[in-house]
Order: C-alpha cells, then structure tokens, then sequence
C-alpha cells in the first residue's frame, strides 16, 4: 500500500497541476496538486489528496451528436485512474407519416416498395400509429432490407420526415 500511494505521489509531483477527482455519493469533487510548492509539500499534499480517495482523470474526446444520436458522458475507475468515456446513443425521432410517404413514393419504384413495407404486420403498425425512427432499431433495420438501403440512405430519407415541432426543438 505505501509503495501504491508513494508511486501515486510521485507521479503528482511529476504531474505538477494535474486534475484529480473523486466520486462521493454521485458527487464529482475536482482538486489538484498545485505547481511550484517544494517536492516535500507536493508529496504530503498528493499522498492526502489520494488518501482522501481522489485520483487522476483521463477524459476522451466526445463523439460528434447528430440528429438523431447524443452522445451520453460515462466515468469509471480503472486501475486507480478515472476515465471519463462517451456513449452514442440513438434517440427516437417522430415522423411525419405525409412526409415519410411522399419521400418513399420518389424512391424509384417507391409504390411498389411502399407496397411490399406495408405488407409486413409491424411496419404497416409502426406506419399508420405515431411512426419514429431510432438508429439501428430492428424496425430501422427491417426498413434497410425493405427498401433496399443502406443506414446513410434510410437516414438520408427519414430525416426530412422529421417532424417539424421535434427538429425545431434540437436547433434551440
């Protein structure tokens, strides 16, 4: 244990104002050793701040949100060291049902396309109640095969059906 805190306060000295952090009951707490103090008051600050349960943080760079993804922050402790790590996550947009229709009928031989996608009970459901496209959802994935597109193609025509109250409400 003293050899674990002692290489920790080391690498404090080393690390001049690098920033720590704990975690109490949900509570992000931020501290740092700070730079310039002699290497004997460094140490004893370090060695309390990593007895108190603070340690180093690595934070990574968030993935870019788009309209239909957010990207959802996470922390975790490994190997004595905080990692702040980010999540995309796909969030459910409403459709615009005239939309969508008008955007399926222009695909080229889109009735008959529309036709065949109706003809599956849960895409003629998801159709005429309150239809909503999630990224990568077995209904997003069915509507691929369907049509025969591709994720950037479906999502190419999906999100001009977005509706309007929805897609104002993410550029505010």
């Amino acid at each position: 244990m003293k050899k674990l805190v002692l290489s920790l306060c080391l690498f404090a000295a080393a690390a001049g104002a690098q920033e720590l952090l704990r975690i109490v009951n949900g509570v992000e707490e931020r501290a740092s050793v700070p730079a310039g103090l002699p290497a004997v008051v460094t140490n004893a600050y370090a060695e309390r701040l990593y007895a108190t349960g603070y340690r180093p943080i690595e934070t990574v760079n968030a993935p870019h949100s788009d309209w239909c993804t957010r990207a959802v922050r996470t922390v975790n402790l490994t190997n004595g060291v905080y990692r702040v790590e980010w999540i995309e996550c796909p969030v459910p947009v409403p459709l615009d049902r005239v939309k969508l229709t008008t955007a399926m009928l222009g695909l080229p031989d889109g009735t008959n396309l529309l036709a065949s996608a109706m003809s599956v009970p849960s895409v003629a459901e998801w159709f005429v109640s309150d239809p909503v496209y999630t990224r990568g959802s077995e209904l997003a994935l069915a509507m691929q095969r369907l049509l025969g597109l591709d994720q950037a193609s479906l999502e190419a025509l999906v999100k001009p059906s977005a509706a309007d109250s929805w897609m104002k409400g993410q550029q505010e």
